[in-house]
Formats: structure tokens, C-alpha cells, sequence
């Protein structure tokens, strides 16, 4: 029951997020480098449309423009831009998650990032990332991980690791905040 509940909140703040942006930015476009992804700097930037947009899939990322595609593998561009989303490209293999793109949901010193997961047998459940700045290495957002990055630290370590034995998901993306507080 706690796996469902937190599944369908997972998914009401994802769709919140993406509907909320649409209506402020509905075009597309390419982030080709991490300096133009650091700089907001789209390559070919237009406006979603049946002829023009993304879509994503594992390893693959098609940009369509004029109905035509074109295909690029997982990672030869830095991440894109889609109706007010933000996302980046995960290089590597995780634990029921293939090479694809993350989704930027909270932006700063400390970025945290979302994917939803495609093996069959995690329904779908969204997985949470982090990386130190926009260019850092992104990892899963785990006790472990934040232990091994944050050793350093040991008051923002505490505090982080703490805010991810809460399970209400809103605690958890304040990691990012915590961190710009500590630092």
C-alpha cells in the first residue's frame, strides 16, 4: 500500500511539474555541450508540434524537425529541452535504469534529478539522482552514495541522510536546499 501510495504522489508532482511548465515554454531543443547545457544555450530550438519535438527512449533520442528524424545514442548530446523540462544525459548502466536522460527537477550547487525506471519489473517507479553542480558525475541519490561524496561534511551529510528516511518525497528534493545552506 505505501509502494502505491508513493508511486501515484511520484507521479502527481512529475505531472504537476510537466503541466505547469508547458503552458510557459513549449518549445524544443538541443544541449549539445555541458557548456551550452550550463549556459541554457539550445541548439535548433523550436516549437513542440506533431513536425517538431523529442521523444526519448533508453538508449536512443530522436529530434524531429519538419516530421523528419533524427537520431543520436545516449549521451553523444549533453541533454535537451522540451516544453519547459530540462534533461540530461545519464551515461552508463544503474540498477533498472539504461543509458538515457534524467530529468533536472531541482537545479543548484546540489542538482537533483528523476527517472522513471522501463524494466518491467519496477512499475514504472521514478528514480532519484544528484550531481555537484550541472557538469558533476550523476549518481543515485542513496545514503550510501551521499556517504561516500560527502564524507568531508559531516553536518550536511547528517542532515541529507536524515531527509531520506522521511518518505514523504517533498522532504527528500530538499537535499539540494540543505546543501546550498551548508555550503
Amino acid at each position: 500500500m505505501r509502494t502505491l501510495s508513493y508511486i501515484l504522489l511520484t507521479a502527481a508532482l512529475v505531472t504537476a511539474l510537466a503541466v505547469g511548465s508547458i503552458a510557459q515554454d513549449n518549445r524544443n531543443g538541443l544541449y549539445k555541450t555541458g557548456a551550452d547545457f550550463a549556459e541554457n544555450r539550445l541548439t535548433d530550438p523550436e516549437a513542440t508540434n506533431d513536425q517538431n519535438r523529442i521523444e526519448a527512449y533508453r538508449s536512443e533520442l530522436k529530434v524531429y524537425r519538419q516530421g523528419k528524424p533524427t537520431t543520436y545514442k545516449s549521451g553523444s548530446v549533453y541533454g535537451y529541452h522540451q516544453n519547459g523540462i530540462t534533461y540530461r544525459a545519464m551515461i552508463g548502466r544503474t540498477w533498472f535504469a539504461e543509458n538515457g536522460y534524467c530529468q533536472v527537477i531541482r537545479e543548484g550547487a546540489l542538482v537533483i534529478y528523476a527517472k522513471q525506471s522501463t524494466h518491467h519489473r519496477s512499475n514504472g517507479r521514478v528514480w532519484y539522482y544528484y550531481s555537484i553542480g550541472i557538469d558533476g558525475k550523476i549518481r543515485r541519490l542513496t545514503k550510501q552514495n551521499l556517504a561516500k561524496d560527502f564524507r568531508q561534511q559531516p553536518e550536511f551529510l547528517s542532515a541529507a541522510q536524515a531527509k531520506l528516511d522521511k518518505l514523504d518525497l517533498k522532504e527528500a528534493l530538499v537535499i539540494s536546499e540543505l546543501y546550498a545552506k551548508f555550503n
